[in-house]
């Protein structure tokens, strides 16, 4: 008990019992003292009795109180023994019943002080007995006072006093049993809720609880942290307080009404990565993403409260959003970039299907920006490329998309167009504002630009047909003397090939060509293993040309045989390079694309073999589907050979064409290049994402590698992981780059995130 705390085990388990023998003498006395007066008439004698048996009570009381256990066990005893001894003189010595007080005594002395008291108090009252009965024997004892009755009397009296004892012994250890249990339930409810809270205080997310009505009831630190509130500003409040000043991700308010605990509540259903913008009193916009829980009571149909945890993505907000400018804007003019820019003209097509509207493509190109270039310096060159990008920002429609091409070269979108002229309206505007001076530093530079037009659907039904024509037109226009404007036209494209075919024979012959490196990376480490060779036409006059605008050409004009063994022969020399400067080459592959023509012509392997004579199994040989199994036994021996002389081989874009599984069974194929076709509609499309985990799965199960390309987003990234492919390429780690930045890449040791 709460008094005794300062007491040793053995002090209140003394004080405990002295309780018990002060309660049993008050109840004795208050019981059988005035039965015992009134039933033999000796008033006087059991007056006396209860004054020496209650007396000492009161100091006893008190010493107890004050925890000096030892002092008031020792008055307590010694008193009942003087009071044994005068009761059994005066009601007749060792023959009177009140004798028997004296083992009580001892029994008491005992429990109380230890068993030496109880046997000192067993001499003393041998000693008292043998007293009386020696007092007894010289006639000095004094005549009984007590009457027959007494003795059945004090029987009762003794029964009364030990069940008094015993039921008080037993009720206190009753209670002391229930209080230890009570307080041992709630130091553990206690302990429980200390460690709940613990837990809940350190957890990154924050959490609110609110009663049926919607009203918070509780809430941990990082839930004050995260909404920018105090304890008095969320407590006892709603969710659909204005004071929460919510908006969607949209910028439009966020209804306190349609916030995930208020929905939960009315409708018992859990809500998870509701996405909500909160402010802050600084000012500052935090972005959260929240789940709501429904705690029920019961059978009850609607929750009795809610739980709600939410998370700060503000940061992860920021991260993503820079990401996805990165993969979707350049990063000097932030303009779109060619991979925006296609998607929106995707979009725009679709519409003019359904309208029937026309859209227009201008493919735009600075005339003499290489002079400028090269003559002043690349900073004021980027400088000028920003100024022509804010200025075609400045002359376009909002509703009109301005893309950087590369280089000195910019696609225009113009949408919802009223007649295909308007576009040569438009042309005309940029034309007059490219000719107003530009001030870039120190610099008042002068500049023109070329423009090429195709629309939609005259010279075109598709994005690449409508790029492609427009830059056809460009050519065009570049060739009319510069700082004017073409429009596609039949004839043009039929001109612009065979000009074109003349250029690309004289630039086989000047080597105008050179690879660029796109990196493939290991999803499971981050490891890059090798690169994809990609052939680049370093036009002496139109800047870089990618393969795009050539390659057909080359294909057709049988251009494509030389083209193709002066990539292998690059590749191979990178190779040898890289291994003589001592980087590891072991598992590592530069993959070279190779052409159906270039494929079956005759005595293609044993030419390969002349141009690669070693570091064979650093060079990958990737060959379409479709060449693939377009002559099944003559591929197939192809394969084998060049399977035995220790190059690697990749079957590229698959999944467009229509492979035999038997072939592909077959084939010596170690790698599988999933089409970028798929990937990039994996999150939108469910059929690709069959088609993407069948390709994947295929693979696994053939043993052979599997590659997707053309990923652009940190979320085809995590889903191709996710469905166990092993390795990706594209612009979301890398583009194309030139060999130096492909070596200093493999140098460093660099790793995708």
């Amino acid at each position: 008990m709460q008094r005794f705390r300062l007491l040793t085990e053995e002090e209140r388990r003394r004080a405990r019992l002295l309780q018990r023998v002060i309660i049993s003498l008050i109840v004795f006395s208050m019981l059988m003292l005035p039965l015992l007066s009134y039933v033999t008439g000796l008033v006087w004698r059991y007056v006396v009795i209860g004054v020496f048996m209650l007396g000492p009570l009161l100091p006893v009381s008190l010493l107890l109180k004050r925890g000096q256990v030892t002092i008031a066990s020792w008055i307590l005893v010694f008193n009942l023994q003087l009071l044994a001894v005068a009761i059994s003189l005066t009601s007749g010595g060792v023959k009177s019943p009140g004798f028997a007080a004296f083992f009580i005594i001892i029994f008491f002395a005992g429990l109380l002080l230890g068993g030496r008291v109880a046997a000192l108090i067993a001499f003393l009252s041998s000693l008292s007995g043998l007293f009386m009965w020696l007092i007894e024997r010289w006639g000095m004892l004094p005549e009984p006072v007590y009457r027959h009755g007494d003795f059945v009397f004090l029987i009762f009296a003794s029964i009364l006093f030990f069940l008094t004892y015993f039921v008080h012994d037993f009720s206190d250890r009753f209670m002391r049993r229930t209080v230890d249990r009570l307080r041992s339930e709630v130091s553990v409810r206690r302990l429980a809720e200390e460690r709940y809270r613990s837990v809940i205080a350190a957890l990154d997310e924050g959490i609110v609880v609110q009663d049926r009505q919607g009203i918070i009831t509780a809430h941990n630190r990082r839930a004050e942290e995260i909404l920018g509130m105090t304890d008095d500003e969320m407590m006892g409040r709603k969710s659909v307080d204005p004071v929460w000043r919510a908006i969607r991700e949209d910028g439009s308010p966020f209804p306190g009404e349609e916030h995930p605990a208020m929905v939960t509540l009315r409708t018992g259903a859990p809500l998870h990565n509701v996405i909500m913008g909160v402010h802050h009193r600084d000012g500052s916009q935090h972005w959260i993403s929240i789940n709501s829980q429904p705690l029920f009571k019961g059978e009850e149909e609607l929750p009795h409260s809610v739980v709600t945890s939410f998370t700060d993505i503000t940061e992860r907000r920021a991260v993503d959003a820079m990401i996805r400018r990165q993969a979707f804007y350049d990063s000097l003019t932030e303009l779109p970039n060619r991979i925006l820019f296609l998607d929106r003209l995707n979009q725009a097509i679709a519409h003019c299907r359904r309208s029937g509207t026309v859209l227009a493509v201008l493919f735009l190109d600075l005339d003499r920006f290489k002079n400028i270039n090269d003559t002043l310096g690349h900073g004021v060159g980027d400088g000028l490329l920003s100024a022509v990008a804010d200025r075609l920002r400045e002359i376009l429609r909002s509703d009109d998309t301005v893309s950087r091409s590369g280089g000195d070269e910019f696609l225009v979108l113009l949408s919802d167009l009223s007649q295909a002229t308007d576009a040569g309206f438009v042309a005309d505007k940029i034309l007059t504002a490219m000719a107003m001076p530009f001030r870039v530093g120190d610099y008042e530079l002068h500049l023109t630009t070329s423009i090429g037009i195709s629309v939609y659907p005259d010279h075109g039904e598709d994005a690449e047909s409508l790029i492609k024509n427009a830059d056809i037109a460009l050519y065009r226009a570049k060739e009319m003397g510069r700082n004017t404007k073409a429009s596609f036209s039949m004839a043009m494209d039929r001109h612009e090939s065979m000009h074109t075919e003349n250029e690309l024979r004289r630039s086989l012959k000047e080597e105008h060509f050179e690879l660029h490196f796109q990196p493939r990376v290991e999803l499971l480490t981050g490891r890059i293993t090798g690169f994809e060779a990609l052939l680049r036409w370093n036009h002496p006059e139109k800047a870089m040309i990618g393969p795009d605008r050539f390659i057909p050409i080359a294909e057709e004009s049988g251009l494509i045989l030389p083209l193709g063994e002066w990539v292998i022969r690059e590749a191979e020399r990178v190779t040898r390079k890289w291994r003589g400067l001592g980087l590891d080459m072991d598992n590592f592959t530069i993959s070279v694309n190779v052409s159906g023509r270039q494929f079956f012509q005759p005595g293609f392997v044993h030419k390969l073999l002349s141009i690669v004579s070693e570091n064979r199994s650093c060079i990958e040989l990737e060959i379409t589907e479709t060449i693939a199994m377009k002559t099944g036994e003559q591929t197939l021996d192809i394969l084998r050979q060049l399977d035995r002389a220790g190059f690697s081989l990749a079957l590229d874009d698959f999944g467009t064409g229509y492979s035999s599984l038997r072939y592909l069974q077959e084939y010596p194929i170690d790698t599988l290049k999933i089409d970028r076709s798929f990937v990039e509609k994996l999150e939108q499309d469910e059929r690709n994402r069959h088609i993407v985990e069948t390709i994947i799965g295929l693979g696994r199960h053939l043993g052979l590698r599997t590659v997707a390309e053309g990923v652009q987003t940190p979320e085809q990234r995590e889903r191709l992981a996710s469905m166990g492919c092993d390795e990706i390429q594209g612009f979301l780690f890398s583009p194309a780059v030139p060999e130096a930045a492909a070596l200093a890449m493999m140098q460093s040791g660099l790793q995708a995130d």
